[in-house]
C-alpha cells in the first residue's frame, strides 16, 4: 500500500473540499477528514439561495449586481439594456458603494436615460461576441463614455463587463468597475463571476416570463371588462369618453386621443390626459402626409415611434415637445379605417415595444366594432325618431282629412 500524505486536500460532490490530515500510531495510519470552508462555493450557494424564486425584475438586476460587486470587492457597478433596433444601451441601474459608512451616495446615472453605443466600445464587442472583458483604463486615458461618473476625474480604473444574455439573445450588460488601484483579475475570480452572471441570467429570464404572463393575463381581464362597458353604453359621447380612459389605465399612459374619419380628414372627437381640452375639434386632412395620425392611416397597422423628439414626424398633438414616445392604433371596421387612436407616454422615451403593437391591434379591434355599434344605434335612434315624426305628420293629416269629409257629409245632409 502507498503511504498517504501527511496533509492534503481532496475535492468532494457539490464543489466541497476535504481536508485529510494523516496520523501515524504504530503500524496504523489515522485519516483525519475536516470539511474546508470554500469562499467561492459558499459565494455561489448564498447567490443561489437569495435570488432562486425571485419573480421581479428589477430585485434579480439589484441582486445581480450586489453579489457580482461583493465578489470582487469592486466600488460599483451599472446595469445597461440594449437596444438593437436603435443601437442604444438605456440605463437599468447604476450603483457607487460608499467609501464609508459616513459618506453620503455617490451621483450615478440616472435610470432610463439612452445613450448611444460607439463600435470602438468595449461594450460593443461584449454584444457582439457574448464574451466578458476587462478594460484597464489610465490616469492619463480617456475614459469610455459610458464609464461610472461617480469615479474620480483622471482615476484610473478597471472596468469588468458581462454579457446578460436571455435564451442566446443579448440583452444586456453589466459593468463592473474597480477605481484609483491596480486590479488584475485572477483566473478564479473570473470563474466566479461568470457563475455568478449565468444563475441570474436564468433567474432573470423566469422573471421576464413571468411580467410577460402577468401582463398579458392582466391586459386580457381588463380588456374583458372594458369590452363589457364599452359595448354596454351605446351612447357616443359617453363612449368615447370612456374608451379613451380606459386606454389610458390598460396602457399606463399619461394621455389618450381619439381621432374619428369623416370624409377627407380626420377630427379630434375625445381626450383623456395630457391637455386633453385643447386636442377637441382640431381637424387633420388624409392629404397630410407628415401628420403621425394618417401616416397610421395609409400603413393600416398599429405603430409605435419612441424618442419622438428625434424624429421629424408631426404629432399634431397639444404640447408635442413634452411627448417622449407615442403608439397609433387604426380603428378598422369591415374594411374601412373609421378613425385611429394614439396614446402618448410624456415619461419614458421607450416606453413602447413590439408586446404592445399586438395589445394594441386587439384593443383596437374591441374599439372600432363599439364605436360602429353605436354609430348604428345612433342611426337606429334617429331613423325612429324619424319615423315617429312621419307617423305623427300622416296621424295629423289623416285627421284633418276625417274631419273635412265629416264636414261635407254634414254639408250634404243638411242640403238634402
Amino acid at each position: 500500500l502507498l503511504k498517504p500524505p501527511t496533509e492534503t486536500r481532496l475535492p468532494v460532490s457539490n464543489g466541497r473540499v476535504l481536508n485529510i490530515q494523516a496520523k501515524q500510531d504504530g503500524e496504523l495510519t489515522q485519516l483525519i477528514l475536516t470539511p474546508v470552508h470554500d469562499h467561492k462555493f459558499q459565494t455561489l450557494f448564498d447567490a443561489n439561495r437569495a435570488i432562486s424564486g425571485i419573480l421581479d425584475k428589477n430585485t434579480v438586476l439589484t441582486l445581480m449586481g450586489k453579489q457580482m460587486y461583493q465578489a470582487i470587492n469592486a466600488d460599483g457597478y451599472t446595469i445597461f439594456q440594449w437596444r438593437s433596433q436603435t443601437n442604444q444601451l438605456t440605463i437599468l441601474q447604476d450603483y457607487a458603494r460608499p467609501k464609508n459608512p459616513q459618506e453620503i451616495q455617490l451621483d450615478t446615472l440616472t435610470p432610463g436615460v439612452s445613450l448611444h453605443l460607439k463600435q470602438d466600445d468595449p461594450i460593443h464587442q461584449v454584444i457582439t461576441t457574448q464574451e466578458p472583458q476587462v478594460v484597464t483604463y489610465q490616469a492619463n486615458q480617456a475614459p469610455s463614455p459610458l464609464s461610472p461618473i461617480w469615479l474620480g476625474e483622471n482615476e484610473p480604473y478597471t472596468s469588468i463587463i458581462f454579457p446578460i444574455t436571455l435564451s442566446g439573445e443579448t440583452f444586456g450588460v453589466i459593468m463592473l468597475a474597480i477605481g484609483n488601484r491596480e486590479y488584475t483579475i485572477e483566473p478564479n475570480d473570473l470563474k466566479l463571476l461568470t457563475a455568478l452572471s449565468n444563475q441570474a441570467n436564468t433567474a432573470l429570464e423566469t422573471a421576464l416570463v413571468f411580467e410577460d404572463t402577468y401582463e398579458r393575463e392582466s391586459f386580457y381581464n381588463a380588456l374583458g371588462r372594458v369590452s363589457l362597458a364599452i359595448n354596454y353604453t351605446l351612447d357616443r359621447v359617453a363612449l368615447q369618453g370612456l374608451i379613451c380612459q380606459e386606454s389610458m389605465r390598460i396602457f399606463n399612459v399619461d394621455g389618450a386621443y381619439l381621432w374619428l374619419r369623416e370624409n377627407d380628414q380626420f377630427i379630434g372627437s375625445t381626450a383623456s390626459g395630457h391637455d386633453e381640452l385643447s386636442f377637441v375639434d382640431s381637424i387633420i386632412p388624409i392629404s397630410d402626409t407628415e401628420a403621425f395620425v394618417t401616416h397610421i392611416f395609409r400603413e393600416g397597422h398599429a405603430l409605435f415611434l419612441n424618442h419622438v423628439n428625434r424624429n421629424q414626424i408631426h404629432l399634431r398633438l397639444p404640447h408635442r415637445e413634452s411627448v417622449q414616445a407615442v403608439l397609433g392604433i387604426p380603428l378598422e371596421q369591415e374594411g374601412e379605417i373609421m378613425g385611429v387612436m394614439v396614446l402618448v407616454d410624456t415619461q419614458n422615451p421607450d416606453r413602447f415595444n413590439d408586446k404592445d403593437i399586438a395589445r394594441a391591434s386587439t384593443f383596437g379591434v374591441q374599439i372600432a366594432i363599439a364605436l360602429q355599434n353605436a354609430k348604428l344605434f345612433e342611426e337606429l335612434r334617429r331613423f325612429n325618431e324619424e319615423l315617429d315624426l312621419r307617423v305623427a305628420e300622416r296621424t295629423h293629416a289623416l285627421n284633418e282629412e276625417s274631419d273635412r269629409v265629416k264636414i261635407l257629409l254634414r254639408i250634404s245632409s243638411e242640403l238634402a
